[in-house]
């Protein structure tokens, strides 16, 4: 994995989990590979959109519970989709869409 990839990743974990002090560290290290402010903004706003979506759909699913709802699959919340968590994410097509990060993403928020 080339050192860019390996960067935007870090910074997008960092960003989702709320480290400051990892941010920072990582953000330094971006600008120092020639990173552009643009390519960071695109990973950190990647992260928070799959956080975002993982989130709605985490409080979703525990609502159901606590009103005594089904919950035993897992729920795309940009896609509406209910997948079995036992079964991989259907790929989506080439062309069909917004692409994930490393463009094989099924839902539009990741």
């Amino acid at each position: 994995m080339e050192d860019k990839t390996r960067l935007l990743i870090a910074l997008g974990a960092a960003a989702a989990v709320n480290c400051l002090p990892c941010s920072e560290h990582i953000m330094a290290a971006a600008q120092a590979a020639g990173i552009s402010p643009e390519e960071m903004e695109q990973a950190w706003q990647v992260s928070q959109r799959v956080k975002l979506g993982a989130d709605e759909v985490t409080q979703s699913w525990l609502r159901d519970q606590v009103a005594g709802g089904g919950g035993e699959t897992a729920s795309c919340s940009c896609a509406g989709a209910r997948i079995p968590p036992s079964r991989p994410l259907p790929q989506r097509a080439e062309g069909q869409g917004e692409a994930g990060p490393v463009g094989q993403g099924f839902c539009s928020c990741c």
